[in-house]
């Protein structure tokens, strides 16, 4: 429950919202549904003791390429997507209430250790796809 990307952009998208977005920040989404997934099969397994990176699998991409993928599975223009660079959305919406968190420029995580187990994360878009239809 609650806000996510993904929700707000297919928010944006039915309320007709054209919006900015990131395209020099890039990763992979993480749902969920694949922490819990993944926890499950490490305990499971049993597998080492240690810390694992948890996301998605799947090709890195930017926050704008995720938005315009949003829009698309929702039947609306992905166009309307504009791309903006997080210097220019952070100029655009500082404030001293709530200032911008810094981001990583690429925060694509290693999945090597946590495939060593036998886990194979799903694709991201395929994750995307079933959270889009819920």
């Amino acid at each position: 429950d609650g806000n996510n990307f993904v929700r707000t952009m297919k928010r944006l998208a039915a309320d007709g919202v054209n919006p900015d977005v990131v395209n020099d920040q890039h990763g992979r989404l993480t749902f969920t549904s694949e922490i819990a997934r993944a926890i499950a099969y490490l305990v499971d397994h049993n597998a080492p003791f240690g810390t694992y990176n948890v996301t998605n699998s799947g090709d890195v991409v930017s926050w704008f390429d995720i938005a315009r993928e949003v829009f698309i599975l929702n039947g609306h223009d992905a166009d309307r997507v504009k791309p903006i660079t997080a210097a220019e959305f952070a100029d655009r919406n500082v404030s001293d209430e709530r200032p911008i968190a810094p981001r990583p420029r690429n925060s694509a995580l290693s999945l090597g250790k946590l495939r060593a187990t036998g886990f194979e994360p799903g694709d991201w878009r395929s994750s995307m796809l079933n959270h889009v239809n819920e």
